[in-house]
């Protein structure tokens, strides 16, 4: 049961970031096959290479992508570059939807 009390505190401290505008000049999705591509070097001394795919699969299962020293969810991403809309959350019961 700790295990699980631990995860419910952790999705309530989780704040609700925005997507900063500017992302879609470093990345690129492609709808084909999801995948979400380095197109431009974040910063001179970043280890990233153009065209190398972007994020890694964390702990929980979901892939992650930092940016600018924030961690964002992939899917976010993927639908921000997708639909050029950043998606919003409705919060119910403690349970995160998209909308």
């Amino acid at each position: 049961m700790g295990s699980l009390k631990s995860f419910m505190n952790q999705k309530q401290r989780e704040p609700n970031k925005s997507i900063p505008k500017d992302m879609k000049e470093f990345l690129k999705y492609d709808s084909y096959s999801g995948d979400i591509i380095w197109s431009k070097r974040p910063h001179i001394r970043s280890s990233v290479k153009v065209g190398n795919l972007a994020g890694c699969i964390c702990n929980d299962g979901y892939m992650q992508i930092t940016f600018r020293k924030k961690i964002y969810k992939y899917h976010r991403i993927a639908w921000f570059l997708f639909y050029n809309d950043a998606a919003r959350l409705i919060v119910r019961n403690g349970i995160y939807y998209q909308s």
